[in-house]
């Protein structure tokens, strides 16, 4: 199947908002925006068995990049039953430590 994502604002703007920061750097920022736009449609169907258990319909999909100097780790949760075909990237979580 071929997937269509939708990123809701709250997710671009938190995205964003990690750039500003300086927690990103724009490199970083483009490597979430990525994961989101080409690698969850490709693998979808690998974490859509990755419920949330306080609500099943979403699934999290997660990332994990280095940047500045930093480990990343971002959950997305993805709500992938409004519409055949259609991803929605909700809400997400970030952490990160050094090295």
């Amino acid at each position: 199947m071929g997937w269509r994502v939708k990123v809701y604002p709250i997710v671009r703007e938190e995205l964003n908002g990690l750039s500003s920061s300086g927690t990103l750097s724009r490199r970083g920022m483009l490597l979430a925006y990525n994961s989101l736009r080409l690698e969850l449609p490709q693998q979808a169907r690998n974490f859509q068995n990755r419920r949330d258990p306080t609500d099943l319909d979403y699934f999290t999909y997660k990332v994990r990049f280095h940047d500045r100097d930093r480990w990343h780790w971002f959950t997305f949760y993805v709500n992938d039953r409004v519409e055949p075909g259609l991803l929605i990237v909700e809400d997400l979580e970030h952490r990160s430590s050094g090295g």
